[in-house]
């Protein structure tokens, strides 16, 4: 086996997409991210510190396994055999790269969490189980309109900057709830907003949002959605969720994705219910310093 490692994102796309395509549900995360940069987007966009780096275990020829790192957040995996997972850690153990965190295909990403906490006197802390979702048609919902007063109308629109506020607040709260300690910027709000991919359920004031974020070659990533407490248990967020993937579709794209927590139980029989299937499960691992080195241990986060 060999490690090779690229700066350049095109040139990673181009040696790993075969792999990563091959299971684009899954890959989702690391093939959204690795298409952004790809197509000209700075490394803000995907992270806050340093260079994105990219990383392909190759055997024979072909790559077996990549993986990828945007500053500060969590390497991201491709599902891979214990071997090359044992491989990766080793080499990347070897070359002093520091690492948060891991995220991955459970399996794999188990694997690596334990072998790293061992070589590097870490900590491994799951922070967050993850069931990622695919759908490819939308299943009718219960419409919401009918508990409004008269006169008021209900429905999904296109955030606009006059909506930015809100939508710096509500990010901050989704965030405090989902234990996601790097929060988008401002700066990357504010573009989410300009570009028409942040999405509201109005009735007519907005009472939830989601966010539609990192197409791949057939698909798109569904995220950040959120209802603030005195909206929820009314049908809000299933109706946006479920009008947001049907545009999308409508859009041109194949299927959506979308990654759900499965400590919250709600939420994923909410997404079921609209359509969307299991794919893969997914584990979030922290690394923090070992206790037994007189250290504090750090607070855990779900940053992705």
């Amino acid at each position: 086996m060999e490690l090779v490692q690229f700066s350049d994102a095109r040139e990673f796309r181009d040696r790993s997409w075969p792999l990563l395509l091959g299971r684009e549900a899954e890959n989702n995360l690391m093939v959204g991210i690795v298409g952004r940069l790809a197509e000209g987007a700075g490394p803000g966009s995907v992270g806050r510190e340093g260079q994105p780096v990219f990383w392909a275990v190759e055997d024979r020829g072909g790559v077996e396994a990549a993986a990828v790192i945007t500053p500060p957040h969590r390497l991201i995996l491709t599902r891979a055999s214990a071997q090359a997972v044992a491989f990766l850690a080793e080499e990347l153990r070897r070359t002093g790269v520091e690492l948060p965190g891991v995220v991955g295909p459970k399996g794999t990403a188990d694997r690596f969490s334990a072998l790293w906490s061992r070589q590097c006197a870490r900590q491994a802390r799951l922070t967050h189980a993850l069931r990622i979702y695919q759908l490819d048609r939308v299943q009718p919902v219960a419409t919401v309109a009918g508990r409004l007063p008269a006169g008021r109308q209900a429905g999904m629109e296109v955030a606009e900057l006059k909506d930015f506020e809100l939508v710096q607040q509500w990010n901050a709260a989704f965030c405090r709830e989902a234990g996601v300690p790097t929060a988008a910027t401002p700066e990357r709000l504010r573009g989410l907003v300009q570009a028409g991919e942040m999405f509201l359920w109005k009735i007519p004031q907005p009472v939830s949002m989601a966010v539609a974020v990192q197409p791949t070659p057939n698909g798109i990533r569904v995220s950040g959605v959120y209802t603030p407490p005195g909206h929820r248990r009314k049908g809000y967020a299933t109706a946006l969720v479920a009008a947001l993937s049907q545009r999308l579709l409508d859009s041109g794209r194949k299927f959506c994705f979308l990654f759900a927590d499965l400590a919250n139980p709600t939420s994923n029989g909410i997404y079921e219910r609209i359509g969307y299937e299991p794919v893969c499960d997914f584990q979030e691992y922290d690394f923090v310093r070992s206790e037994r080195n007189g250290d504090a241990a750090l607070g855990a986060g779900a940053g992705r």
